[in-house]
């Protein structure tokens, strides 16, 4: 009898773990905008627009808090009021700029959960105020350089060179004529 009963748990747990979906990553990198600075006090106005109302019945449980997603966990590093410390746990509100903001990691989590049964772990790296040229590495200048003449950034290279080539007044998109 504990034979099989062993060998029933076996194979339960067998047939368990190979239903198991695997693990979703998604990296979310960026400047201040990736940080977050919507303020979870500001809640309540996603749902005075009937266009984006909706989002906040995603965004809220039925206490009427963010929503905390239980297949959606977060490792976030450059928020939290600093640019070193790591932030983990299931992805909720708190993972903006400050504990008390949110950047595009709750609403995307929250949706991806939706889309999907797999459980997804968001890698959020993020630093507001630093230059793309320092900060990250990156140069314009060898970007230019490496760029063929033909391209039309190198094209647009030239045109900044060469100040008399550029239009100094543009057209309006559109006018108050009718």
């Amino acid at each position: 009898m504990k034979l099989t009963l062993t060998m029933i748990a076996l194979l339960c747990g067998h047939s368990i773990a190979a239903e198991k979906k695997p693990l979703q990553i998604y990296i979310l990198a960026g400047q201040s905008n990736m940080q977050g600075h919507a303020k979870i006090s500001t809640f309540e106005h996603i749902g005075m627009d009937p266009a984006t109302k909706p989002m906040l019945a995603e965004m809220l449980d039925s206490d009427g808090k963010p929503k905390v997603c239980e297949r959606v966990w977060i490792s976030s590093i450059g928020c939290g009021g600093d640019d070193t410390t790591e932030q983990t746990g299931k992805l909720t509100a708190g993972f903006g700029a400050t504990t008390d903001k949110i950047g595009p990691e709750f609403t995307f989590g929250l949706y991806m959960q939706k889309f999907t049964d797999a459980p997804i772990l968001l890698i959020k790296t993020s630093w507001g105020g630093k230059s793309l040229n320092t900060a990250f590495g990156l140069r314009a200048q060898d970007l230019m350089s490496s760029m063929k003449p033909s391209s039309p950034i190198s094209r647009s290279r030239e045109k900044i060179s060469s100040p008399s080539k550029l239009t100094r007044r543009r057209k309006p998109a559109f006018t108050t004529d009718s």
